[in-house]
């Protein structure tokens, strides 16, 4: 079946250029027939280092802001936090690009049937084309058995030749690339002293070197291979990786590659049925559906397999974690730094990715929460006096926990809910020995810094008696006080209580799986229970934003932090709390208008919300929205005109939590099937516990459901008219419908 993801030119700018990556090598393929560009990210190069952070006057400073946001003078309080709890240096250092791969085609034929797509089942980007008469095919990828970066250039012709090449790797600043032996190799050192290599070699074709690049004579095929990377040993690593692809051959590699893709990505098969629609191009199709056409057969393509294309390019183990842009970034100080933001955008890149049977792409997530962990003790320990660990609102390849980028830094909640993330894997997994030895210790440090930095609040206050986080503030978000002044900072905000609730939740419940920790989950017990309860707006009639009932600065907001106990979370759970919630949601959606406020992770959070909340049409307009607009050419997502990929998955997520949802201690099936989906399937949809669910629905109802079970158990399944107690067999596939 051909690509649904093509399109009918090159692209003209990076925006428009397609992702291949190995978790480690990322490229922007941008397909030109006559010079092609192929713009180069690794994901460990940064600018800056690892270095002390930690404000020397936070520990002496902190309690005279609490006390100052306590008596309600939370401006007087900020000017000192300002000064004295941010970070040292307060911005953190940007990820950076790699370089290009250039590679000039000396037949400059006429070029008819151009098609340039993203071969979702292949994991690889291709390009097809006819120059004057001869038939060439560009395949590229980045291997992930043989971490090197391939393009495969072919044509069919039985007798000419269109391939004569100069290859090249170029980078602005701070590299310079020479020719060894058969080698173009790219050398340089970021601004802090981090060495950096990049090797390009020609293999299938001979080669020489010429006029600054390799050169190769006229043939049939040849195939280029990119090896790069970063630290004291780049030189030797990147030398043996070479020399071992080369020996492999275009031809192994390929097959190497398409195995290895094929094992991960062809664990889910998507089918939203609809009419065959293969003719029109990827642009075309997107304004179509903009527009109000009906087009499932791309919103699954789009929305769902495309997502697990970019998290399989951008999240393998060996790697660091898929940051705001992926792997993919083209500027020497990016948009946001292209950091990591536990906020809400890090976990979103990975929300829908143990649902979606790619667990193993979630482990360098867990893998850099361990490495951050000394960090985060430091800054817990020499910022407040606490134990465990901590992570505020931005971090990087470095590990920086201290707070960074402003006033909405000093949000002390963020590993919480990282380690919640560590949680999730678990329980996707229900690996004891993965609790015991690599879950615990993350979700034990995170809550022992809950329960040593929560403070009671004094009488007088609006959480009088009760314990609540100070200082800290609503992500990115202000409110207006009765005199007037408007504010970031708070003493407990909605978030901070409904992330504080799920890890110390979450913790009992460990400790109640390994048979251990007993203290511990006794005193996550008690602080439980001396946390206030969600609040319900007077004002709004939603769930309060704050501990107190503030007027809102921004209706609109972007983030929707307050309703994090609906989704992700499951604390918003009674009838009451559940209408304030939608209540919120409506509200936040009524105000929200312009580039600024309808961001593209935004609308992936509210398609997940109104999917917990049984919308389905409410959701899929979200994600018809964010294919349809809120999406650059290439399908990553538009955020003020940058790209993002946490934004993409979030959407993915909202498609999920239609069809299935089982955070409720049962299996619900199609909860919220949107209207606009009236029939399709899905297999290999990974549910809690490590079963794997078949789904096959028709004309709006469930037609055949089955779970293949990867433990024995029970399980209660819930559909339109069924309630079903399930015994599951391990290795056995249960009918349920």
């Amino acid at each position: 079946m051909p690509s649904p993801l093509w399109f009918p030119t090159s692209a003209q700018h990076w925006n428009e250029a397609l992702p291949v990556g190995n978790g480690t090598l990322g490229g922007m393929v941008f397909g030109a027939p006559y010079q092609e560009r192929i713009a180069l990210n690794h994901d460990r190069l940064w600018a800056g280092g690892v270095r002390d952070r930690v404000n020397p006057r936070a520990a002496a400073a902190l309690p005279q802001v609490r006390e100052l946001i306590f008596a309600g003078r939370e401006a007087e309080a900020q000017e000192i936090a300002k000064e004295t709890l941010l970070g040292v240096p307060p911005r953190i250092e940007s990820y950076e690009p790699l370089g290009d791969l250039l590679i000039d085609f000396a037949y400059q034929g006429t070029v008819t049937g151009y098609r340039r797509e993203v071969d979702l089942d292949a994991g690889v980007v291709r390009v097809t084309m006819t120059k004057d008469d001869i038939p060439c095919v560009h395949e590229i990828y980045a291997s992930h058995p043989d971490q090197v970066l391939v393009v495969d250039l072919r044509s069919s012709h039985a007798e000419r030749c269109p391939y004569a090449l100069r290859v090249r790797l170029d980078r602005a600043v701070n590299a310079r690339m020479v020719l060894e032996g058969a080698d173009a190799v790219l050398r340089g050192t970021t601004d802090a002293g981090l060495c950096f290599v990049a090797r390009a070699r020609v293999i299938g074709a001979q080669s020489a070197l010429r006029d600054g690049a390799l050169t190769t004579p006229w043939s049939k095929q040849a195939a280029i291979l990119v090896a790069a990377e970063v630290g004291a040993d780049a030189e030797v690593q990147v030398v043996r990786r070479l020399e071992a692809a080369s020996a492999l051959g275009a031809d192994r590699l390929a097959e190497r590659h398409r195995a290895d893709w094929s094992s991960h990505y062809g664990r889910l098969t998507v089918d939203f049925a609809g009419p065959d629609l293969s003719a029109r191009s990827l642009p075309e199709r997107l304004a179509a559906l903009d527009a109000g056409g009906a087009d499932p057969v791309i919103v699954a393509a789009a929305g769902i397999q495309y997502r697990r294309y970019l998290q399989l390019c951008s999240s393998r183990p060996g790697s660091l974690p898929s940051n705001l842009q992926g792997i993919w970034n083209q500027d020497l100080h990016a948009a946001w730094n292209s950091d990591f933001h536990p906020n809400i955008n890090l976990q979103m890149n990975y929300w829908p990715h143990e649902r979606s049977n790619l667990a193993t792409t979630v482990v360098p997530l867990i893998d850099w929460l361990e490495s951050i962990v000394p960090s985060g003790a430091e800054t817990a320990r020499r910022m407040y006096g606490c134990r465990g660990w901590v992570l505020h609102h931005v971090s990087d390849r470095w590990g920086c926990t201290t707070p960074c980028d402003g006033l909405c830094g000093i949000w002390p909640v963020g590993g919480a809910w990282m380690a919640q993330h560590a949680w999730w894997h678990y329980q996707w997994s229900g690996d004891r020995a993965l609790l015991a030895s690599r879950i615990w210790p993350l979700l034990h440090g995170a809550a022992r810094f809950l329960i040593d930095f929560l403070v009671e609040a004094p009488p007088g206050t609006p959480a009088a008696g009760f314990l609540v986080t100070n200082p800290s503030h609503s992500p990115e978000n202000k409110f207006r006080k009765a005199d007037g002044t408007i504010t970031d900072l708070t003493c407990l905000a909605t978030m901070d209580l409904g992330i504080i609730r799920e890890c110390l939740e979450s913790c009992i419940a460990a400790a109640g799986i390994l048979g251990a920790h007993a203290d511990f989950a006794a005193e996550c017990r008690a602080t439980l229970d001396r946390l206030p309860p969600y609040r319900i707006s007077a004002r709004y009639g939603g769930i309060q934003e704050w501990i107190e009932d503030h007027e809102e600065v921004e209706p609109g907001h972007r983030h929707i932090s307050h309703l994090f106990g609906l989704f992700p979370g499951t604390s918003i759970a009674t009838p009451e709390l559940v209408a304030a919630a939608r209540r919120s949601l409506e509200r936040r959606l009524a105000h929200q208008h312009g580039h600024h406020q309808e961001t593209g992770w935004s609308l992936g959070w509210q398609s997940c919300l109104w999917a917990r909340l049984g919308e389905g049409d409410r959701a899929y307009a979200t994600v018809r929205s964010t294919l349809g607009h809120r999406s650059l050419p290439n399908l990553m997502t538009d955020a003020h005109g940058h790209a993002q990929v946490g934004d993409a998955h979030g959407i993915t997520m909202g498609l999920f939590e239609c069809l299935v949802q089982d955070h409720g201690g049962e299996v619900h099936l199609l909860p919220a099937l949107p209207s606009a989906l009236p029939t399709g399937s899905i297999r290999g949809l990974r549910l809690r516990g490590g079963h794997q669910l078949d789904l096959v629905w028709r004309q709006g109802a469930l037609v055949a459901a089955s779970i293949r079970a990867a433990a024995d158990g029970e399980v209660t399944v819930r559909a339109t008219g069924i309630v079903r107690r399930v015994t599951l067999r391990v290795g056995v596939e249960t009918i349920v419908v």
